[in-house]
């Protein structure tokens, strides 16, 4: 114990100085422990009244549910009670209705069965009658609308014969008017020819010629192909 020398001043001082630490910090964590507890015991509270008004609620709900189940069962009731004395009502009538019932009544009664079963088997005949005049006119109909689409077909068949006349009749009148031109390239030529022209409007005429009658070939076959169609549709 002799050897270990006693703790200096600033040993001293930093224990102190420790100490207001660990009680500053102590004493804050204080602090934040019972501003904890408050905030648990204010969540508690409001918790607590939550669950009261839950528990108020569901009281009344169901309160009301059994006040509903006992109107309910005091309404059925009721209905039963209604319909036995409605049963009751129709029995008694009924068994009034059959002890005041006479023999004319039974009679009666047959006699308007019978009349409304012919009356009933009249309608039925009508309504056959019907029914036929209805096919008939049905038929009638479609005999008249086959009528009138071979009509139809006919006057198409016909349309379309005239429109192939005229057009060959065009092309006719085309080949008739090229071979014109062509008769009249060919006299030009001739005259430009023997009047001792250039060969270049010489050969100008003759390629207009040359081309004029190419033409009029073509409009000729075109002429004939058409005219064998139409025979062979004919």
């Amino acid at each position: 114990g002799d050897s270990m020398a006693d703790p200096g001043p600033a040993v001293a001082a930093r224990a102190i100085r420790a100490a207001l630490e660990s009680r500053r910090a102590a004493a804050e964590l204080l602090d934040g422990a019972r501003a904890l507890a408050e905030a648990l015991q204010e969540d508690a509270r409001a918790e607590a009244a939550a669950c009261a008004g839950a528990t108020r609620a569901a009281r009344t709900a169901e309160a009301a549910q059994r006040a509903a189940e006992a109107r309910a069962s005091a309404a059925e009731e009721e209905l039963a009670r209604m319909r036995a004395a409605e049963a009751d009502a129709l029995k008694t009538a009924g068994e009034r209705a059959a002890g005041l019932r006479s023999a004319a009544a039974v009679v009666d009664e047959l006699q308007r069965a019978r009349q409304a079963n012919e009356d009933l088997r009249v309608k039925i005949a009508e309504a056959h009658v019907a029914s036929s005049n209805a096919r008939a006119a049905l038929a009638a109909e479609r005999a008249s609308a086959e009528r009138a689409e071979k009509a139809a077909s006919i006057a198409a068949a016909a349309g379309a014969a005239r429109e192939k006349q005229l057009a060959a009749a065009l092309e006719e009148e085309r080949a008739m008017r090229l071979a014109a031109e062509a008769r009249a390239a060919e006299l030009r030529v001739d005259e430009e020819m023997s009047a001792g022209r250039s060969s270049k409007e010489v050969a100008a005429l003759k390629h207009r010629l040359l081309a004029l009658q190419r033409e009029n070939v073509a409009l000729k076959r075109a002429a004939c192909s058409g005219g064998v169609q139409s025979s062979r549709q004919r």
